[in-house]
């Protein structure tokens, strides 16, 4: 196994959370699969490093596919696989011999997966995958077409989807927006007066605000010199 440095930061975290997803019961029942079909008993432990030390030489596995298809893959092959790169390309063609046994590619793994120990849990999903082919483990899911006729097609194209948005309730009833203008009437014999409120700025003069004999800063200066007075206006309307 090559050595690596030791993982930090966010590859720490994603590593753990990959291990954390290792299911040693159903890594178990993979080996003594395995052990059933190559006729070899060794340690079934589902431990990862047990797993690990058992299929990373790639032989067990090489002899799996040839239980499965004989003469998938040489035995001299096999026999002579003793170097790093003859076990990674032993392990390379076991996952293509999984492709062409229907395992799906999302669930098939790298060779560094199981060689460097890097997502056993990868290693364990597709050694699962194949044994489903052969009715071992959960039933895989069978497919269900749809057929729909022309028809069925045109009628949805008139149909505007929910994803799309809808103006379902879209109303501004009794909805308001800032305070009202208040407006009331003086009723009279000829006349009436609308009275309204509305808002002026005096500005005072300058030496008024120096008398005070303070330091003067411009913002607040301005501000001191703004003053907003409330004023009420009468608008008179002749009746005719």
């Amino acid at each position: 196994m090559a050595h690596r440095a030791t993982k930090s930061g966010i590859n720490r975290d994603i590593q753990s959370k990959l291990a954390s997803k290792y299911d040693e019961q159903l890594a178990s029942q993979c080996l003594l699969w395995i052990s059933h079909q190559i006729q070899e008993t060794f340690d079934s432990s589902g431990d990862a490093r047990n797993v690990h030390e058992h299929l990373k030489s790639g032989h067990r596995l090489a002899r799996l596919a040839n239980s499965i298809q004989g003469g998938r893959i040489k035995s001299a092959a096999i026999s002579k696989a003793k170097f790093p790169f003859q076990q990674m390309e032993l392990i390379n063609i076991f996952v293509e011999f999984c492709k062409d046994m229907g395992v799906p590619d999302q669930e098939c793994f790298a060779t560094v997966d199981l060689y460097e120990a890097q997502n056993m849990n990868q290693v364990i999903i597709c050694i699962a995958a194949l044994m489903r082919k052969f009715g071992l483990g959960p039933k895989e899911a069978t497919e269900n077409r749809r057929q729909f006729t022309e028809e069925q097609l045109n009628a949805g194209s008139s149909i505007i989807g929910l994803q799309m948005g809808t103006n379902r309730g879209a109303s501004q009833s009794g909805m308001s927006f800032g305070k009202t203008r208040s407006l009331f009437a003086f009723m009279s014999t000829q006349s009436v007066y609308y009275a309204s409120t509305y808002s002026i700025h005096l500005y005072l003069p300058v030496s008024i605000y120096l008398h005070l004999n303070r330091p003067v800063h411009l913002a607040n200066l301005y501000r001191a010199l703004q003053c907003q007075v409330s004023v009420q206006f009468l608008y008179l309307a002749t009746c005719s």
